[in-house]
């Protein structure tokens, strides 16, 4: 965690720099009452984007025999893959594996200019902004109203504010692996992973109650705020059976974990169903709050 403070107000506020910073807590609570919130332009953007960087595997190849260098944008990519087409140089094979996977390319790159282009100076100011002090308070602790002020002492400039957001976004963005502990200390009581009892096992043969089969389900159906129901099935203190109250007291007292260690958790989990790992970071990475690249503000 970082200090920072606002001028005309002497309050230290604090911003995260990584997953360590971050409470699962907050986290979740982000992720249920702020989140949503997120203009749609934002989420059609992402979408555009993470659509067309899984099509770059298949794409590559034909880039490298049409010469289009592979840290041309969107459009050169296209440009170039049409004139390729067109030429003497495309066989047979890329005549009839190239056309659709251009034509998808294409809807994906005009999904994002369409995102981009809505994305101009009034909207900015009304409806990214107001959801960016909103991001910046639940993480910061500073008051809403003194990131919204327009003016007075311990206001907060347009500057700091897109600021304080790149920080937050880098400080909840999973990171690319995780590695998971056998034992969590967490208040100062120790918590393992059933690491023994998983050595031989799938997740739902190890699962000791309905609740966890119920939360691991929404949890690779997507729904991370059920990370911390899967947790506090996991996680327990030496020799200590699963029933419903330590479930209850566990719940409460992991929204104090780390977003890191939630996520080493959830890693524990990956590493024993492969089909949930590509479900949980895909959800994740939809989820989580990124920067805008290309964002016209004139």
């Amino acid at each position: 965690m970082t200090l920072f403070t606002i001028p005309g107000d002497p309050t230290q506020y604090r911003y995260p720099e990584a997953n360590e910073d971050v409470l699962l807590g907050q986290y979740l609570e982000y992720l249920e009452r702020i989140a949503p919130k997120e203009p749609p332009e934002v989420a059609q953007l992402r979408a555009a984007y993470a659509k067309l960087a899984a099509m770059q595997e298949d794409v590559f190849p034909w880039m490298n025999k049409a010469g289009v260098p592979r840290d041309a944008d969107a459009f050169d990519i296209a440009e170039g893959l049409a004139n390729f087409l067109a030429g003497p140089e495309a066989t047979k094979k890329a005549k009839t594996l190239l056309p659709p996977l251009l034509l998808e390319w294409n809807k994906a790159h005009d999904e994002a200019e369409a995102a981009l282009d809505s994305m101009d100076r009034v909207w900015y100011a009304s409806k990214m902004l107001p959801y960016i002090a909103e991001v910046v308070a639940h993480f910061t602790g500073v008051p809403i109203n003194r990131i919204t002020s327009q003016t007075g002492p311990g206001t907060m400039n347009v500057k700091t504010l897109e600021f304080l957001y790149g920080k937050i976004s880098r400080a909840i963005e999973p990171k690319e692996e995780y590695t998971y502990k056998s034992t969590y200390i967490v208040e100062g009581d120790a918590y393992e992973l059933p690491e023994k009892h998983m050595t031989n096992a799938t997740v739902i043969e190890f699962a000791e109650a309905a609740q966890f089969q119920v939360s691991n389900e929404r949890l690779q159906n997507g729904h991370i705020l059920s990370l911390i129901d899967v947790c506090s099935v996991l996680l327990r203190r030496p020799g200590e059976a699963y029933s419903d109250e330590v479930y209850n007291r566990n719940r409460e007292t992991f929204k104090r974990l780390t977003l890191a260690q939630g996520m080493e958790i959830a890693f524990f989990l990956m590493k024993r169903n492969v089909t949930f790992a590509a479900d949980f970071l895909t959800s994740t990475a939809l989820l989580a709050v990124q920067n805008l690249p290309g964002v016209q503000r004139n």
